[in-house]
C-alpha cells in the first residue's frame, strides 16, 4: 500500500499546472524593443567609451582642433581609425542614442551639488567622438558617412541643449559649434552637390539643431525653487551643511561629527556674504532663503525673456541692464552666483554666427558648378538677404573664392553691440 501523504493533492496539481501555463505564456512574450529614450543609449556609449584605452581616449578631452590641429592627413587619419576601432561599440550607442527624438538623464535638479552632472563631460567626448568619426569618413573619400555622422554629433549637441541647465546647454553648443566647423569643410571638398544640397536643408531644419536659451533659463529659474525647498526641509536637523558646502564647491569630510559640518557651513556661507543672523533660527534661516529664492527666480525669469527679443543689440541692451539692476541685490543677500546675463547672451549671438558660417558654407557647396564654387555670395542662389548679415550688427558676412573656386574663405567681423564684444568668425578650407 502506498503512502498517500506522499502524492500531490489534486490542488497542487492544479496550481502547478497553472504555473507552468503562465510561464509557457511569459516564454511567448516578444522581446522588448530598444529604449526610445536617447539618454540610455547615452549612458551605454558613456560606460562603453570608459574601457577605450586612456591614451586614446585623452585627446577626446581636448577641443578638436588644438588635439588634432598640427597633424598631417596621414597622421589624422591613423590616430582617428585606431580610436574608432577601439571606441566602436561606444560610437553605436551614441549615434543610437542620437537618432531618438528626446533625451531625459532622469536627474534630480534639486540638489546642490553643480558637479552632480557626471554626463556632462563625457557627453562632450562622445560629441567629439563622433565628429573625429565623421572627419575619419571624409579622409576615405565616404561623403555620406562623413555628413552623418556629423549630423548625429549635432543631434547629440541638440539634446544637450535641450536639458534643464546652463551648463548642460554650454555642453551641447560646443558640440554642435565642432560639427559647423566640420560640415563647412566637408562641404568645400565634397565633389557631390546633390548630397551638399541635402546636407544644406538639414542644417535649416531648425526643429532638430535649434537651441533656445530663453528655455534653459526659465528651467534655471524652476530649478531654484526645488533647490531651495529641499535645503529648507533639510534645517535644521538633516543634511542643510553638507548640501551648503557642496553649493560653495567644498565637500564635508567623512570623518568630521555632524557639527563640525554645520560649524564649518556657517563659517563659509558668512565669510562669503551671508548675514550671521539667517542662522539664528529656523524662522531666520527660511526668510533668508525665501529672500535668495524671489531674487533669484525673478531675475532668471527676466533673462529669460530677454533671450527672446529678436534684436541682438536689444537683447544685449536689456541684458546689461537686469546684471546692472540685480547685482546689488544678490551682493547684499549675499549670494554670489549671479548669472552674468550679457555674457550669457553674447555667448548665443556668437553660436548664432558660427551656424551662419556653416550655412553659407553648405549653401556654397550646394551652388557648385563646373567652374568650382561660388566666387560671391550673389552666386549663391539659395541664400536670401537675412542669410548673408551678421547675427552680430547685421553687416555683410564676408566670402571669398579661392585657389579658382576650389576654396572658400568665410568671415563674420567682430562687434560690439551694447558694450559687449562679440568675437570675429572666420572659416577657410585651405588646409
Amino acid at each position: 500500500m502506498s503512502d498517500q501523504s506522499t502524492r500531490p493533492s489534486i490542488v497542487a496539481v492544479i496550481l502547478l499546472a497553472a504555473c507552468m501555463i503562465a510561464d509557457a505564456q511569459e516564454l511567448e512574450l516578444s522581446f522588448p524593443p530598444p529604449s526610445d529614450n536617447g539618454a540610455l543609449h547615452y549612458n551605454r556609449a558613456i560606460l562603453s567609451l570608459s574601457v577605450v584605452p586612456i591614451e586614446e581616449r585623452k585627446t577626446l578631452g581636448e577641443p578638436i582642433w588644438e588635439a588634432f590641429g598640427e597633424s598631417s592627413k596621414e597622421e589624422l587619419s591613423q590616430a582617428i581609425s585606431q580610436l574608432t576601432l577601439h571606441a566602436r561599440h561606444a560610437l553605436r550607442a551614441a549615434q543610437r542614442g542620437s537618432d531618438q527624438t528626446e533625451a531625459s538623464f532622469g536627474i534630480d535638479y534639486a540638489d546642490l551639488d553643480s558637479n552632480g552632472l557626471p554626463h556632462a563631460q563625457p557627453m562632450l567626448q562622445l560629441g567629439r567622438l563622433l565628429t573625429l568619426a565623421g572627419i575619419g569618413k571624409q579622409i576615405e573619400g565616404d561623403w555620406a558617412g562623413a555628413a552623418d555622422l556629423f549630423f548625429s554629433s549635432m543631434k547629440l549637441g541638440a539634446h544637450m541643449t535641450q536639458q534643464p541647465t546652463l551648463i548642460e546647454s554650454l555642453v551641447g553648443v560646443e558640440v554642435l559649434e565642432n560639427n559647423y566647423y566640420a560640415l563647412a569643410l566637408w562641404a568645400a571638398r565634397c565633389p557631390d552637390v546633390e548630397l551638399a544640397k541635402k546636407a544644406y536643408a538639414q542644417l535649416r531644419d531648425d526643429s532638430k539643431f535649434s537651441v533656445m536659451p530663453a528655455k534653459t533659463l526659465a528651467y534655471e529659474a524652476s530649478i531654484v525653487e526645488q533647490q531651495i525647498e529641499r535645503l529648507k526641509g533639510e534645517y535644521p536637523d538633516g543634511d542643510w551643511s553638507e548640501m551648503l558646502l557642496e553649493s560653495l564647491g567644498e565637500y564635508a569630510a567623512v570623518e568630521a561629527s555632524l557639527s563640525q559640518h554645520q560649524t564649518k557651513a556657517k563659517e563659509m556661507c558668512i565669510k562669503c556674504g551671508m548675514p550671521a543672523s539667517a542662522f539664528e533660527s529656523k524662522a531666520t534661516f527660511y526668510a533668508y532663503l525665501d529672500s535668495i529664492r524671489d531674487v533669484r527666480k525673478v531675475y532668471l525669469s527676466k533673462v529669460a525673456k530677454c533671450m527672446s527679443v529678436p534684436s541682438a543689440s536689444e537683447r544685449l541692451q536689456l541684458a546689461a541692464r537686469l546684471t546692472n539692476e540685480y547685482a546689488p541685490q544678490f551682493k547684499q543677500l549675499g549670494d554670489n552666483h549671479i548669472l552674468d546675463a550679457p555674457r550669457i547672451a553674447g555667448f548665443y549671438l556668437t553660436h548664432s554666427a558660427q551656424k551662419q558660417m556653416a550655412r553659407v558654407a553648405l549653401a556654397s557647396a550646394a551652388s557648385r558648378t563646373a567652374s568650382g564654387l561660388p566666387s560671391s555670395l550673389q552666386e549663391i542662389n539659395l541664400l536670401d538677404e537675412t542669410s548673408t548679415m551678421s547675427a552680430y550688427d547685421g553687416s555683410k558676412i564676408e566670402y571669398k573664392a579661392l585657389n579658382n573656386g576650389k576654396d572658400i574663405a568665410i568671415k563674420i567681423r567682430a562687434a560690439e553691440v551694447a558694450g559687449t564684444p562679440l568675437p570675429v568668425i572666420e572659416f577657410t578650407s585651405v588646409r
